[in-house]
């Protein structure tokens, strides 16, 4: 796929701001712009195979998921240990200081 045939999505209005948003970021990067250049390559300059792409997002999809999740575990193991508040982690790394002050006893 050609930049030029990114360009045609904008025309037909099919996920128009995403391909403004696409060709935006690229403009940003540097990667060329005109009709001919590849739409999408790996971060070494070479083209993505067009039955590949679907792969490398359904990857990148995963990769997301998997981060939120840690995200939320570790939210959650916050919580547990230092309870919840409006201040959140600012309370539980303040705490931490406190105990460093008064025992003098540095937490692993």
């Amino acid at each position: 796929m050609r930049v030029g045939d990114v360009k045609e999505l904008l025309n037909k209005r099919q996920g128009a701001v995403r391909v403004e948003r696409y060709l935006s970021i690229r403009q940003e990067r540097g990667l060329p712009g005109d009709i001919g250049a590849e739409a999408f390559s790996h971060h070494d300059g070479t083209p993505i195979d067009p039955g590949g792409l679907q792969l490398l997002l359904n990857k990148a999809s995963s990769t997301r998921l998997s981060m939120e999740f840690n995200t939320a575990f570790c939210s959650g193991l916050l919580k547990t240990r230092y309870g919840e508040d409006k201040q959140g982690l600012q309370n539980a790394a303040l705490q931490k200081d406190k105990t460093k002050e008064s025992t003098g006893v540095i937490e692993a």
